[in-house]
């Protein structure tokens, strides 16, 4: 049903991965609240394996 890709924090600070960027990430959540959605769930193992990148994630989703 859903294509799941498990890479752990390691892999991705070796290989890197391609994320999207935070304010890319910010538009598809105010998306989400267009949608009447009032909640949203953030499960990601790797979500701190770039530091810059999560703080600038936390920023605009503040």
């Amino acid at each position: 049903m859903f294509n799941v890709l498990l890479i752990n924090a390691s892999y991705a600070r070796t290989y890197g991965l391609r994320k999207k960027s935070p304010e890319r990430c910010a538009e598809e959540m105010a998306m989400l609240c267009k949608l009447g959605y009032r909640e949203a769930i953030l499960a990601d193992d790797i979500f701190t394996s770039h530091s810059a990148w999560t703080g600038a994630m936390s920023l605009q989703l503040v």
